[in-house]
């Protein structure tokens, strides 16, 4: 189990920093919002995700790891508020209201760093003030799948009217998808501990269940950022027959 957990994590940082990468460049060359802030979130989370694993499951948590802590929690930290950003320039550019939820979820980021930064560190279980920043995190997966599902449904009834395309009604529900798969897998960083009483690295099912829905997660994305012919011809065909 734990050679599949290890697998897990390194094909889901692997998939999330090429993805991330690839995406960048297209946001840059072409000037889209979409892929540039996916991919710069997915590049800051593969960063911030290789400090965390080789903290907390390969050298341990001490006082002499504080500061890689901290590094991990502030990459966290600019995740969150790079995807809030996107969130809030994607699907609501002219409202007021996504201004206060990106606020409230990055001050509570923020919170969570700050404890890391100021309490003696756990060595065991953290208290709920140190995990607030995947709290947090899994606010923000919660936001991107309710606005991907939401958008989602609306196309679809413009699909049904034949005024909107297949596969953008098709990336939406992907986009929502692969959200609602990343706040499960984030939800199980701070669930675990306190349902179980274990950190989640000393839960190996858990552990590898979270790499994997990870692994999900990024699948989701490249296809609703680079979807196949075989998932365009299908969605073309579902739309044909409907």
């Amino acid at each position: 189990m734990k050679l599949v957990m290890m697998l897990a994590f390194l094909v889901s940082l692997a998939g999330t920093l090429v993805l991330g990468s690839r995406l960048v460049r297209a946001g840059v060359r072409h000037r889209g919002t979409p892929e540039l802030v996916y991919g710069a979130a997915l590049c800051l989370s593969g960063v911030g995700s290789i400090v965390r694993v080789i903290v907390y499951g390969i050298i341990g948590v001490s006082e002499e790891t504080r500061g890689a802590i901290i590094f991990s929690s502030i990459f966290a930290v600019a995740t969150l508020a790079v995807m809030t950003t996107g969130l809030r320039l994607i699907y609501h550019p002219k409202s007021r209201w996504p201004w206060g939820l990106q606020a409230l979820l990055v001050g509570v980021s923020l919170a969570g760093t700050w404890h890391l930064a100021t309490s003696p560190v756990a060595v065991h279980l953290r208290p709920i003030e140190q995990m607030l920043n995947d709290i947090a995190n899994t606010g923000m997966m919660m936001w991107g799948a309710i606005e991907g599902f939401t958008y989602w449904a609306r196309l679809r009834r413009r699909l049904a009217l034949g005024i909107a395309e297949p596969m953008v009604v098709e990336r939406f529900r992907l986009w929502g998808t692969g959200f609602a798969v990343g706040s499960c897998a984030s939800a199980l960083l701070w669930l675990t501990p306190i349902l179980i009483g274990k950190r989640i690295i000393d839960v190996i099912a858990v552990s590898a269940a979270a790499n994997l829905a990870i692994v999900a997660m990024t699948v989701l994305i490249w296809l609703a950022f680079y979807p196949p012919e075989w998932l365009q011809r299908r969605v073309s065909a579902r739309a044909t027959a409907s």
